[in-house]
This record gives structure tokens, sequence and C-alpha cells, in this order.
């Protein structure tokens, strides 16, 4: 198949914030591919290991339910993915986008080892690999963020793996991506990732998209990296871990030690100061 936009330079030329627009080509996917694999699925649809019937080629095809998504968010999540490609921590988007009857379709970079959800064990994956993920996601936001956008979707489920010792990760999916300062629309976002100035607004109404929004979603993957567990279920003042954390964050030098929440004893002290500054109450 040829080039989305038939101009692969022009497609990923000129502004990140000029989100640009083409006809998108028909495909019967039965028809033009052999699915190999099917990677994960879910509400967000389908990732899909295939192999072009006329070319032999593999590639990872991620396709997005045309009832759920819209061809605005789309447009988007693939003109993000295809502007950001660059950072070897961001994953590869290939300049390959049609749509078929029930879903819009673009290919991806392929993940042999899965994302982190499938590699970190109930009691995570150690501090050496943990420091090894973190300097890998946190040089990807530092990218994303240089071009004044926010990520708003950092969790375990979007960082994949390359290689088994951790040292090739990569942050994925653009479906929530925004400029940074925009307003955007609470929906049910998955609690224990959302930071407390997000949850304390209500459904369905508006809040201003934070790159300090990215901070403390990597604070959470790393303090999941760590341990095995999430530090809390919510980041709001009804959850009992959360407001221990917060009794600990805001305490004095002196009493630190005895207010340490149970699940931040696992990890060393120098671990501990580095999540209170990811993971800082606003």
């Amino acid at each position: 198949m040829g080039s989305a936009t038939g101009n692969k330079n022009k497609s990923i030329g000129g502004s990140i914030h000029r989100i640009r627009e083409f006809e998108l080509e028909k495909v019967n996917l039965a028809e033009e591919f052999d699915i190999l694999q099917i990677v994960g699925e879910g509400w967000f649809g389908k990732i899909l290991l295939v192999e072009h019937k006329v070319t032999d080629t593999e590639m990872v095809l991620k396709a997005l339910p045309k009832p759920y998504v819209s061809i605005k968010d789309f447009y988007r999540e693939f003109h993000y993915g295809l502007h950001l490609a660059a950072h070897k921590n961001i994953v590869s988007t290939h300049d390959v986008a049609f749509e078929t009857a029930g879903f819009y379709v673009f290919s991806q970079e392929y993940a042999p080892l899965g994302d982190l959800t499938s590699n970190v064990s109930e009691t995570g994956i150690g501090e050496l690999h943990s420091k090894r993920v973190a300097r890998q996601l946190a040089a990807a936001l530092e990218h994303i963020h240089s071009r004044d956008l926010v990520h708003r979707d950092v969790k375990l489920d979007n960082v994949l793996v390359f290689k088994s010792d951790f040292s090739r990760v990569k942050l994925c999916d653009f479906g929530e991506t925004r400029r940074a300062g925009t307003l955007v629309t609470r929906r049910n976002e998955w609690l224990p990732y959302s930071p407390p100035e997000v949850l304390i607004t209500a459904t369905d109404e508006t809040y201003r998209a934070e790159t300090s929004h990215d901070v403390w979603q990597f604070g959470i993957v790393v303090f999941v990296c760590l341990t095995g567990c999430l530090p809390w279920q919510k980041a709001a003042f009804d959850d009992p871990r959360y407001t221990r954390y917060l009794h600990w964050h805001g305490s004095s030098q002196m009493l630190m030690s005895v207010r340490k929440p149970k699940l931040f004893k696992l990890v060393s002290a120098r671990a501990q100061r580095c999540l209170r500054k990811f993971l800082e109450p606003r």
C-alpha cells in the first residue's frame, strides 16, 4: 500500500499543531491482508499483526471503531503519531492510513514483548529496570512537552517493551493528546492514574490539559514498576491510602518516617524522594 497522504514529507511537514485531513482510501481488510495475530483488543479497537498479501510485508494495524471514534479524532491521533515518531522512545507511526466499513486504520511499529502491563510482576521489576523505564519515558515526555503537547494517557498499557531487560521501551497511543492549555472534557478516565486536580472536575465538565498531568501519571507508572501495585485507587480525600500519602507528603522531615505510607516503604529512600516530586498534589 502507498503513503496515506501520497507524499510522506508533506504529511509530516509544517506545524505540529496544524492537523492535516486527507481522503482515506477504502480497503477491504480481509482481501488486502492476512491477519497473523490479534495483538490487543478492547473498547479502543484492535491491534492486529498482519501480512499484506501483495507485498508479503508484515505490519501492525491499529483499527479504531467508527461508532466510538470520530474521523477528526482519528486524524489527530495519526497526525501526532507521525510528528512525534522521530524520537527513539516513541513508537513509530507509519505513513499508512485507510478506512474499512467499520474502522479507521493506521499502521505502527510492532512491539514483540507487548506493553508494561504484561511485563510487570506483582512485585514490580526492580529498581534497576524501573530506572531504565523511567529514564526513557521521561525522555519521551520531554520531547512531547517541548512541542507544547500533553499526552494525557500515560499508563502501563501505553508503554511498549522491545527488550526483555527494559533497555528499550517506547510510549504509544496519542488518542488523548492535546495542545497544552486546551480545554478538554473530563470523561471516565481510569481513576488510579488521574491527578487530583482532574478528579475534582465533574464528569462532562472541562479543564485545561497541562504537562503536570503527564508528570503525575509518569509517577504512577514508576511506582507500579517499583512495587507491582498502585499507590491508591484514586487521588481523592475519600481514598484512605491517598489521604495517608497527603499527610506524609506534607509532613516535616522529622515526622516523615513515622507517617510514611506502607507501600512507599517498599522502595529506597532515593526512589521515595523522586516519587514525592512526581506525585506533587496541586
